[in-house]
Order: structure tokens, then sequence, then C-alpha cells
């Protein structure tokens, strides 16, 4: 583009030079009472002198139409003269200082490619979460619980009290629920995503360190303009669930459905999935190898994988089918349980199958977009225990047989309404079950959601959440322990 309005500006120069000799040459008449100047130097009029010559507008009955007829200058005014440069020797000095100059700001211009050239392949984002974050418990699901399930001698559900490991049951916080930064790089055939968490707390399995949520290597495939394939490895969002695969930076709801937050932790895992998309991206096909040791699981850093068995997933998806979209998921792999103290490890199946859709339509144009979301999920063994260790496997008592399998369900219906580009409010109900054999063994969760949009990088969102947690190890009695929370918080982005 430089290189462009340089030619175009010593065009412009050559004609201003080549139109200035053009008005020394030409000889004017001067008028017959008055001085008797250098004719060349005289015009007649502001029109003559102008170059090229102003023609004035045609009289009454001039043809002003070229349909049928053939149009000509009013009067004796002759078309403009053709352009003349110059050749004096001045002239051509000058000339040859613009070439020279053209030339070596297009050599800058290469300079300044080179440089700077792989920074327009390369894009940042991040964002800051700030929650406040208040939590009512009743006696059932009180921290303040002793281990024969009562409450202490004067202490009531929600009071704080200190704990053996230095903490407390402090349930009323601000906390930085996310403070994600991340760097993308992408070309026509690679890419690269880096993302780390600068100060993670919060969620079903938080840290107190720096640490990588995002480090995938994609190499893109463009079979023909219409069929593409994505080959990406490294540790990324396992793309079971279409909830999975939404980043948080855009969910109105601060955080996933209970079912996700128990069967995928921090939904990442490492492994190799090749992601074809077809029919103008309205179908994806995506296929994958995983470790099956989730990111948040007590020894992911550590030890990656705890078994040398792997784990496949497949998803199927329509995106775009007017105002649908849908996917179905499928997962196969092997989960182990560790005996530290006798030193065993039992492996054991594990699978699920997953169905979803999503609607958004503007149904009322003065308001905005209406989306509608659900899915449902059928699972064996899928549950990861970091928050009801007794929703795992256990060892059998005789080694050699086989593992007693626990069945999940999850279900999830979500809606949500833009109020205007300022605004937006929502409702979620999910519920999860890690063990359908059982009667009455499922956390519900009842949330609503109103937000603020202040700009496209701003908003602020209220949540009040209210759950029923029946989850209990096979033979105890459901606990119905009952948890109210209400949460706001800030969101500040840029992408």
């Amino acid at each position: 583009m430089l290189r462009t309005r340089l030619s175009t500006g010593l065009a412009v120069a050559l004609f201003m030079l080549g139109s200035a000799t053009r008005a020394q040459a030409q000889t004017q008449t001067p008028p017959a009472n008055g001085p008797t100047p250098d004719s060349r130097t005289w015009p007649q009029s502001p029109a003559q002198a102008a170059d090229p010559p102003v023609i004035p507008p045609p009289g009454p009955g001039t043809p002003v139409s070229t349909s049928g007829t053939d149009v000509q200058p009013p009067g004796n005014l002759l078309p403009p003269a053709p352009v003349v440069i110059g050749t004096s020797a001045g002239d051509a000095a000058r000339v040859r200082e613009l070439e020279a100059r053209v030339a070596l700001d297009e050599i800058r211009l290469r300079t300044l490619e080179n440089d700077v050239g792989p920074l327009r392949h390369l894009h940042f984002m991040g964002y800051v979460q700030l929650q406040y974050l208040l939590t009512s418990n009743d006696a059932a699901a009180s921290p303040n619980r002793q281990a024969n399930g009562a409450l202490p001698a004067g202490i009531t559900s929600n009071d704080t009290v200190a704990r053996a490991d230095g903490s407390t049951t402090n349930t009323n916080a601000f906390r930085l629920r996310r403070t994600r930064l991340g760097a993308t790089y992408e070309t026509d055939v690679v890419r690269v995503f880096l993302q780390v968490d600068l100060l993670p707390s919060g969620g079903p399995a938080s840290t107190q360190t720096t640490i990588a949520r995002n480090a995938e290597l994609t190499g893109i495939a463009h079979w023909n303009k219409d069929l593409r394939t994505e080959f990406t490895g490294g540790l990324f969002q396992v793309p079971f669930r279409m909830e999975l695969e939404e980043l948080s930076l855009f969910r109105p709801f601060i955080e996933r459905t209970w079912a996700s937050l128990n069967l995928f932790p921090t939904e990442r895992d490492i492994g190799v999935h090749a992601k074809t998309f077809a029919l103008d991206d309205h179908l994806v096909v995506d296929v994958g190898v995983l470790n099956g040791q989730r990111l948040g699981e007590p020894r992911f850093v550590v030890q990656p994988d705890l078994n040398s068995s792997k784990d496949f997933f497949a998803t199927v998806s329509g995106k775009k089918l007017g105002p649908i979209d849908a996917s179905i998921e499928g997962y196969y792999g092997r989960g182990q349980i560790v005996d530290a103290q006798q030193l065993r490890v039992k492996n054991y199946d594990r699978y699920a199958m997953n169905v979803g859709a999503r609607f958004a339509k503007t149904l009322v144009p003065v308001l905005g977009e209406t989306r509608l979301l659900g899915e449902l999920m059928f699972g064996k063994n899928m549950d990861t225990g970091v928050v009801y260790p007794f929703a795992v496997p256990v060892i059998p008592v005789g080694f050699a047989d086989d593992v007693a399998g626990l069945g999940e369900r999850a279900l999830y219906l979500r809606a949500e309404q833009d109020l205007t580009r300022w605004g937006i409010a929502g409702f979620r109900f999910d519920t999860y079950t890690a063990d359908v054999s059982q009667a009455n063994d499922a956390r519900d969760t009842y949330t609503f959601m109103l937000g603020a949009r202040f700009s496209k990088n701003l908003r602020l969102i209220n949540e009040l959440a209210y759950a029923v947690d029946n989850m209990h190890l096979k033979g105890d009695a459901p606990p119905s322990q009952h948890v109210l929370q209400y949460s706001a918080w800030l969101q500040g982005s840029f992408y």
C-alpha cells in the first residue's frame, strides 16, 4: 500500500512539474488598453489560465446528452493540451531526485516488513474476573460439621471457625476467579495458542501458582476451498460437550454445570485430535486420543497419565443450521484405582454419550437475541472424584474381579435473553447424579443471572444459585444439603 502511495506521489509531482513548464511556454495576449508586460505571464482570464482550462457551462440549447447527439464544448474552447514534462537539465535532476527518494522508501518499506512481518499473525487476549462470593449453608451442608455430621456446640452452620490445616470456614470473600493471559500466532497453515492463569483461585481444583491452561500446536490442511482439517496436539479443551468448548471469556455464567465440574474439572487434557470442517463449516467432525488424566486431577502436573492405555473421543456437529447448532459426542477410555497402602492399581473401562442443541434467534427485535441451550449425557465411571471421593469405583475384594461400575447421568437447560446491547438475563437448571442405581442421588442447581454490559470489554454479572445436594455413598441416607449462593463478578477483557 505504501509503495502504491509513493508511486502516486511521484506521478503527481511530475504532473505538476510539467504543468508549470507548459504554463511558461504558452503565450497569451495582454489587454489592448493596458501595459505590455511579458506575454508569457499575463493570463487572459482565470478560466483560460487554469490547467486544464475550465470549460464554462453550456448555454441554452446546447446538447448535454450523449444519447444520439455529439457533444462538443461550446464556443471555440479546445480540449486541454496534453501534459508535457519539462526536458531542461533542472527538470531532469528533479525527476532523478524523486526517483531516488522512491527507491529509498521502497528499501525502507521492505526492511520494515521483514522486521515486523511476523507480528501481523500474532494476537493477544486476556481477562480478569473479580468475584464477590457469599455462600449460605444449612446444617447438613455446613463446612463446620464434625465427623459425626453434627455441628459443634454453640456453632451455627455459617459461623467462621478454624480448621486443622490453618484455614477457616469463611464463605464471604472477594477472590480472583480467573486471571487469564493468552497469545495466538496464526497463519493459513499453522496456529499456536498459549494461555496461562496468572493467579488461579477457585473452582473444583484450585491451585496457588501460575498454571498453563492451553498449550496447543495446530497444523491446518486445506484440501479444497470447502474442506479443511486442523491437526492439533498439546493441552486443549476436551470437546466432549458443547459447554466444555464454550470459553469462560464469553460465557455469561461464572461456572460450568455441576456435571462438567466433576467429570472434567478444568475441561482440559493432553493429547492429539483432528477436526475437519466441511460444507461451508456447517459440518464439523472431531476425533482424538487423550491421556485420560485431566488437568485439575491431583497428579496431573507430575504424572499426566497413570496408566498406559489411552482415551478416545469423537464428535459430530451441525453448525449454523438456520438458528440451530446440534452435536453428538462419544467417549471411551480406561480409568484406574490406585491403592497407595498395598501398592496396587486396578484399571476399569469408562465411557459416555452426549447430545446437545443450541437455538439462537432474535425473537424480540427491541431486546436482542434469545438463546436456548441444552445437553443430556449418560456415562459410566466418568467421575474424577475431585468433589465426591465416593463417586469413583473401588477395588473389588477379589482383585481379579471386574470393577463394579457407577452409571452417571447429567442434564442442563439454559435460557438467555439480551436486554438491548447493555444487559443480559438468564436462567439455568442442571442436575447430575454419579450413581443412577440409587434413588435420590443427585445434585440439582437453579441459577438466576442478571448482568450489565458497559462495553464490549467490561461487564458486571449477578448470579443467585440454589442447590439441593443428595449425592451420597451407596448404603448411606441422602444428606439433603441445601446451599444458597450469591455471586457478583466484574470482568474486564481485551481480545
